[in-house]
Protein backbone atom coordinates (compact mmCIF):
# COMPACT_ATOMS: atom_id res chain seq x y z
CA UNK A 1 0.00 0.00 0.00
CA UNK A 2 2.96 2.23 0.55
CA UNK A 3 4.11 2.19 -3.00
CA UNK A 4 0.73 2.29 -4.49
CA UNK A 5 -0.06 5.73 -2.26
CA UNK A 6 3.97 6.88 -2.90
CA UNK A 7 4.83 5.52 -5.82
CA UNK A 8 7.88 4.34 -4.66
CA UNK A 9 9.56 1.50 -2.43
CA UNK A 10 9.28 2.65 1.23
CA UNK A 11 10.72 0.25 3.32
CA UNK A 12 10.33 2.52 6.70
CA UNK A 13 8.97 5.59 7.89
CA UNK A 14 10.61 7.64 11.04
CA UNK A 15 8.79 10.73 11.83
CA UNK A 16 10.60 13.22 14.43
CA UNK A 17 7.71 14.45 16.61
CA UNK A 18 4.65 16.80 16.22
CA UNK A 19 2.52 14.41 14.67
CA UNK A 20 -0.45 16.25 14.96
CA UNK A 21 -0.86 20.04 16.12
CA UNK A 22 -4.61 19.98 16.90
CA UNK A 23 -6.30 16.62 15.84
CA UNK A 24 -6.99 13.59 18.17
CA UNK A 25 -4.41 10.56 18.23
CA UNK A 26 -7.20 8.17 16.34
CA UNK A 27 -7.75 10.94 13.87
CA UNK A 28 -3.91 11.42 12.93
CA UNK A 29 -3.32 7.55 13.17
CA UNK A 30 -6.27 6.73 10.59
CA UNK A 31 -4.61 9.25 8.31
CA UNK A 32 -1.61 6.92 7.96
CA UNK A 33 -3.08 4.08 8.65
CA UNK A 34 -5.44 4.80 4.94
CA UNK A 35 -2.47 5.66 3.62
CA UNK A 36 0.01 3.40 4.01
CA UNK A 37 -1.89 0.22 6.23
CA UNK A 38 -1.70 -0.55 9.56
CA UNK A 39 0.90 -3.00 8.98
CA UNK A 40 3.19 -0.55 7.83
CA UNK A 41 6.52 -0.11 9.68
CA UNK A 42 6.08 3.72 10.63
CA UNK A 43 7.76 4.99 13.99
CA UNK A 44 8.22 8.37 15.52
CA UNK A 45 9.92 10.00 18.35
CA UNK A 46 7.72 12.47 20.27
CA UNK A 47 7.15 16.31 19.69
CA UNK A 48 6.43 19.56 21.87
CA UNK A 49 2.91 18.73 20.66
CA UNK A 50 2.62 15.11 21.09
CA UNK A 51 3.44 15.35 24.74
CA UNK A 52 0.26 14.92 25.84
CA UNK A 53 -1.00 12.39 24.02
CA UNK A 54 2.34 10.12 24.03
CA UNK A 55 1.92 7.09 26.40
CA UNK A 56 3.77 4.64 27.81
CA UNK A 57 6.08 2.95 25.07
CA UNK A 58 6.57 -0.36 27.29
CA UNK A 59 3.17 -0.55 28.71
CA UNK A 60 0.89 0.30 25.73
CA UNK A 61 -0.71 -2.61 23.49
CA UNK A 62 -2.28 -2.99 20.02
CA UNK A 63 -5.99 -3.31 21.35
CA UNK A 64 -7.20 -2.43 17.75
CA UNK A 65 -7.96 1.28 18.74
CA UNK A 66 -5.29 4.25 19.68
CA UNK A 67 -5.75 6.38 22.89
CA UNK A 68 -2.19 7.24 22.55
CA UNK A 69 0.85 7.13 20.19
CA UNK A 70 2.99 4.32 22.08
CA UNK A 71 -0.25 2.32 21.11
CA UNK A 72 0.28 3.41 17.06
CA UNK A 73 4.16 2.95 17.66
CA UNK A 74 3.51 -0.56 19.61
CA UNK A 75 0.69 -1.78 16.78
CA UNK A 76 3.38 -0.81 13.65
CA UNK A 77 6.26 -2.16 15.05
CA UNK A 78 4.09 -5.80 16.31
CA UNK A 79 2.88 -6.19 13.07
CA UNK A 80 6.97 -6.03 11.34
CA UNK A 81 8.07 -8.07 14.03
CA UNK A 82 9.84 -5.16 15.52
CA UNK A 83 11.29 -5.36 19.32
CA UNK A 84 11.01 -1.97 20.99
CA UNK A 85 13.25 -1.38 23.99
CA UNK A 86 12.76 1.02 26.72
CA UNK A 87 15.77 2.36 28.93
CA UNK A 88 16.22 0.11 32.06
CA UNK A 89 18.61 2.54 34.12
CA UNK A 90 15.81 5.60 33.73
CA UNK A 91 12.77 4.02 34.17
CA UNK A 92 10.85 6.56 34.61
CA UNK A 93 10.96 7.70 31.19
CA UNK A 94 8.89 5.29 28.61
CA UNK A 95 8.14 7.67 26.09
CA UNK A 96 11.71 6.75 24.90
CA UNK A 97 12.79 3.97 22.55
CA UNK A 98 15.27 1.74 20.23
CA UNK A 99 15.18 -1.00 17.82
CA UNK A 100 16.70 -2.52 14.85
CA UNK A 101 15.68 -2.46 11.79
CA UNK A 102 17.46 -3.89 8.13
CA UNK A 103 20.32 -3.96 9.97
CA UNK A 104 20.13 -0.05 11.08
CA UNK A 105 19.74 0.63 15.13
CA UNK A 106 17.35 3.44 15.47
CA UNK A 107 17.24 5.80 18.46
CA UNK A 108 14.46 7.66 19.57
CA UNK A 109 14.87 10.34 22.29
CA UNK A 110 11.92 12.87 23.73
CA UNK A 111 10.99 15.96 24.09
CA UNK A 112 12.66 17.06 27.03
CA UNK A 113 11.75 20.37 27.55
CA UNK A 114 8.20 19.54 27.91
CA UNK A 115 9.38 17.02 30.26
CA UNK A 116 11.07 19.12 32.53
CA UNK A 117 14.53 17.77 32.26
CA UNK A 118 17.57 19.00 30.26
CA UNK A 119 19.35 17.81 27.28
CA UNK A 120 21.98 16.11 29.45
CA UNK A 121 19.40 13.14 30.08
CA UNK A 122 18.91 12.92 26.49
CA UNK A 123 22.62 12.33 25.81
CA UNK A 124 23.18 9.91 28.44
CA UNK A 125 19.78 7.91 27.28
CA UNK A 126 21.05 7.82 23.41
CA UNK A 127 24.88 6.56 24.50
CA UNK A 128 23.47 3.92 26.97
CA UNK A 129 20.71 3.11 23.77
CA UNK A 130 24.08 2.80 21.37
CA UNK A 131 26.14 0.49 23.34
CA UNK A 132 26.57 -2.97 23.53
CA UNK A 133 25.43 -4.13 19.55
CA UNK A 134 27.53 -5.23 16.58
CA UNK A 135 25.08 -2.91 13.65
CA UNK A 136 26.94 -0.92 11.24
CA UNK A 137 24.75 1.63 11.07
CA UNK A 138 22.70 3.92 13.35
CA UNK A 139 20.29 6.95 13.10
CA UNK A 140 19.43 8.62 15.92
CA UNK A 141 16.16 10.89 16.14
CA UNK A 142 14.72 13.68 18.50
CA UNK A 143 12.45 16.79 18.13
CA UNK A 144 13.30 20.51 18.20
CA UNK A 145 16.98 19.85 17.13
CA UNK A 146 18.58 23.01 18.60
CA UNK A 147 21.48 22.01 21.43
CA UNK A 148 22.51 18.30 19.91
CA UNK A 149 25.53 18.15 17.15
CA UNK A 150 25.66 14.84 15.69
CA UNK A 151 28.87 13.77 15.41
CA UNK A 152 30.21 10.01 13.96
CA UNK A 153 33.15 8.25 15.36
CA UNK A 154 34.91 6.63 12.00
CA UNK A 155 36.43 3.90 14.52
CA UNK A 156 33.01 2.62 15.48
CA UNK A 157 30.39 4.00 12.72
CA UNK A 158 27.81 4.91 16.05
CA UNK A 159 26.92 8.53 16.00
CA UNK A 160 27.96 10.66 19.05
CA UNK A 161 26.61 13.66 20.68
CA UNK A 162 28.38 17.07 21.13
CA UNK A 163 26.22 19.02 23.49
CA UNK A 164 28.25 22.18 22.80
CA UNK A 165 25.76 24.75 21.47
CA UNK A 166 28.26 26.06 19.97
CA UNK A 167 29.01 23.44 17.23
CA UNK A 168 25.37 23.18 16.67
CA UNK A 169 25.17 26.94 15.10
Amino acid sequence: KAEESTGNDVDLVIHNGDMSYSSTVGTWAGRIDNTLGSDFPYLMSEGNHDVNQWGDVEAATCSGGYDNYAEFINCHADANNIELNVDTVDTTNKDRYWFTYGGIKFVFADEEKERGRDEADNVAFIDRALTGDDVIWSVCGWHENGVYAPDIDDSTNKCSIKTDRSAAQ
